[in-house]
């Protein structure tokens, strides 16, 4: 009984645990001889030998080297590394191999393993069960083995030995840190090794190099019979075709992979591919092949649960015009699946984009509120913005509109560039048009024609033309939502009936699409116009209607300030001769409540015209009605009104343009061009902007806001000079 308890005990042993510091203090101690080494691991209470590998480990490498766990070793049970490797090569050489045809294999060369064995050292080679968030990387965990090679592969660094550190990782099965490739040159690592570094490049790198080396990549994998880990690469390959728009070198890789995976098991894969299928048709406007890999991601998805997955199917239907199906992704992952607060975050932008795509404003603006800027990543900024313009066309707010598409393209970088162009190109010809100014948006159309062509961005072409009654929707083409509606808008202009307009709301309203129905609409004024004259309803929002295209009457100025003013009203030259104070203050209320709805604080008015004046508001009253009798403006669209706070001055409904924010637009579309590397269309761009300038704006206006605001405009137009110059 007693040998029992003492064997018991024995066996329950185990060395103090002793603060990292104080094992420092230990080591140091005996390197300054304050004793032997067995005395001070008696004095402690642990075993010399342990004291020893401290001690050895420490000097090898110092601090960081003693923070190491013991080095790993290698199980007993494992076969030999030549064996495993042998197992994961017939995965890699056939990758649709299952382990019962693996295993009927090892036993016809006279090696014995289980199933189970041939599943562990597929997975642990990451051929299988790889992260479920994250379906393109080749690892499955970080194993003790590969922690370990990392370590020791860091020491190595630290010591410049970069060649010894790639022999250690090339040996590991797979790698699950980016950071430590990276600081190794790519041609000292294994065909595996690179495509591991490649992933973790993908957003730091220009897409064309991206693309370059993924090909390399993947034809060196192929030379050595890796086509398992070719399939990842030739996935990487897609990723910047997709950016760079050659849907036709996508098909071609898309039917090598397919060929490559055979009736390869693993869904995730499968989902894959069928996704990418998708966007490759869909981008070449082949809509009825596009519609049937929807369909096959649609059976996938349900053995699918996963946020990844279901939000990817989210995003694939936007490709296909099924927003109703993407609000549903989308909504199911945030209520009923684990996520991060950036997933959830993103997911609430994404919803208010769409919601804004389908017409429901007050959704997008629910979305919008929920969405905390300083949690989401900075690609999806933009699309905050563009939702929140979308909004402020609806309510009629065309002002902050403009600035806020403005504001994308300002922000715009990276791979969302060409999209977001493209999407605030749109929006700025969609307000030039709701300010019945036909010509200034069909010239803005016109000009990226070429653009879009160059990019083969087909959808967007066949858009704009469509937009510049250039082209019919094709045959092809009708049975598709989002192009049925623009063949239902074209046919109700034309024949100007009721009941074709009606088709084109309804089937609008019942496929998600009534906020592109409001943008569009714009463009074909002649409908809407026709039934207001016939006095039946529209059923477009009130802001929408109020728009100067659906009512030729509403008064529009254009205000051309870089130079002398010149002042047009609804396209034509006014000629009024107004005075300097008179010309500073119109050019003042334009700037700062250009649109109806919008005010200005008396007192501010007062302050910058008037500023020593006792009957500064009789002063404005004579000044207004001056005003307008020389623009020939109603006295009604212009009010002061008195409440119980500050006395305002209230537009009432007139829009007021400027040649100044047609400067700032057409500088941020040219920086836009600049970032994309489209240096011809941004040098017109600037030389356009640039044009504009008569002469020195504010010449005769000494107020304290005409002042400012010239000085303001010529340090951006000499910064800009500079720059471009």
């Amino acid at each position: 009984m007693r040998i029992l308890v003492i064997i018991f005990t024995m066996k329950l042993y185990t060395a103090p645990k002793l603060p990292f510091e104080k094992k420092i203090e230990i080591i140091e101690g005996y390197l300054n001889k304050r004793g032997s080494l067995r005395e001070i691991a008696h004095s402690i209470g642990i075993s010399y030998l342990t004291l020893w590998r401290w001690v050895r480990r420490y000097k090898q490498g110092g601090k960081e080297n003693l923070k190491r766990q013991n080095s790993y070793k290698r199980s007993k049970r494992r076969m030999p590394r030549k064996l495993e490797k042998w197992i994961m090569r017939l995965k890699e050489h056939n990758p649709a191999l299952t382990t019962t045809e693996a295993l009927k294999i090892s036993k016809q060369n006279c090696f014995h393993i289980s199933h189970k064995g041939i599943w562990a050292i597929w997975r642990r080679y990451g051929l299988v069960k790889r992260p479920k968030d994250s379906p393109l990387t080749l690892f499955s965990s970080n194993t003790p083995e590969i922690a370990d090679g990392m370590q020791k592969a860091r020491l190595l660094i630290g010591k410049g030995e970069l060649k010894n550190a790639a022999k250690l990782l090339n040996k590991l099965p797979a790698l699950t840190d980016g950071a430590i490739l990276k600081k190794i040159p790519e041609e000292f690592l294994s065909p595996r090794r690179k495509l591991e570094r490649l992933y973790f490049l993908f957003e730091t790198m220009p897409r064309l190099e991206f693309f370059r080396k993924a090909r390399k990549i993947r034809k060196s994998l192929e030379k050595n019979g890796y086509l398992f880990s070719s399939i990842f690469a030739g996935f990487l390959e897609i990723y910047a075709l997709q950016w760079m728009r050659e849907p036709e070198k996508q098909l071609e890789i898309l039917n090598l992979i397919s060929k490559r995976m055979g009736k390869i098991r693993d869904t995730s894969l499968r989902f894959l591919l069928y996704l990418h299928y998708v966007m490759a048709y869909s981008d070449l406007l082949l809509m009825e092949k596009a519609m049937e890999y929807v369909k096959k991601c649609r059976r996938l998805i349900s053995s699918l649960p996963y946020p990844f997955y279901w939000e990817s199917f989210g995003d694939l239907a936007t490709f296909v015009s099924k927003f109703k199906d993407s609000i549903f992704c989308y909504q199911k992952i945030i209520e009923k699946m684990e996520i991060e607060e950036t997933t959830r975050q993103r997911l609430f932008i994404k919803l208010a984009a769409v919601c804004g795509i389908t017409g429901e404003y007050q959704q997008c603006g629910k979305f919008m509120r929920q969405v905390q800027t300083k949690k989401i990543e900075e690609a999806y900024l933009n699309l905050i913005i563009t939702s929140q313009a979308n909004i402020y066309f609806a309510e009629g707010n065309l002002d902050e509109a403009s600035h806020l598409y403005q504001e994308s393209l300002d922000k715009a970088r990276g791979a969302n560039l060409r999209n977001l162009l493209y999407g605030s190109i749109l929006g700025l010809a969609q307000i030039a048009q709701a300010l019945n100014k036909r010509k200034e948006a069909y010239a803005l159309l016109k000009k990226y024609l070429p653009l879009m062509k160059k990019y083969r961005m087909k959808n967007e072409m066949l858009n704009l033309r469509f937009l510049l009654n250039q082209t019919i929707i094709p045959q092809n083409l009708q049975n598709f939502s989002i192009y049925h509606l623009r063949f239902l808008l074209h046919k109700a202009t034309k024949t100007l009936r009721s009941k074709d307009y009606y088709t084109a709301f309804n089937f609008a309203k019942e496929n998600g699409l009534l906020g592109v129905f409001h943008r569009y609409i714009v463009f074909f004024p002649e409908i809407i116009l026709h039934l207001l004259e016939k006095g039946k309803p529209t059923k477009l929002p009130s802001a929408i209607l109020k728009f100067p295209v659906f009512n030729q009457l509403t008064p529009v100025y254009h205000l051309k300030i870089l130079g002398n003013l010149l002042i047009y009203k609804n396209q034509k030259f006014l000629r009024a001769r107004l005075t300097p104070r008179e010309g500073a203050f119109l050019i003042n209320f334009a700037l700062r409540a250009g649109e109806p709805e919008r005010f200005i604080i008396l007192k501010e008015l007062f302050q910058n015209f008037w500023p020593g004046s006792e009957n500064p508001k009789d002063n404005l009253l004579h000044l207004l009605a001056r005003i307008k009798k020389k623009l020939m403006l109603p006295g009604h669209l212009l009010v002061v009104s008195s409440g119980y706070g500050e006395s305002e001055l209230h537009n009432k409904g007139v829009y007021f343009t400027t040649d100044y924010q047609e400067f700032e637009q057409t500088l941020a579309r040219a920086k836009a061009l600049l970032r994309a590397g489209e240096w011809g269309f941004a040098k017109k761009e600037y030389l356009q902007a640039f044009k504009l300038f008569r002469g020195e704006p504010f010449k005769k206006n000494f107020d304290d806001w005409s002042v400012n605001m010239r000085f303001r405009i010529l340090s951006e137009l000499e910064t800009e000079a500079i720059n471009f110059a």
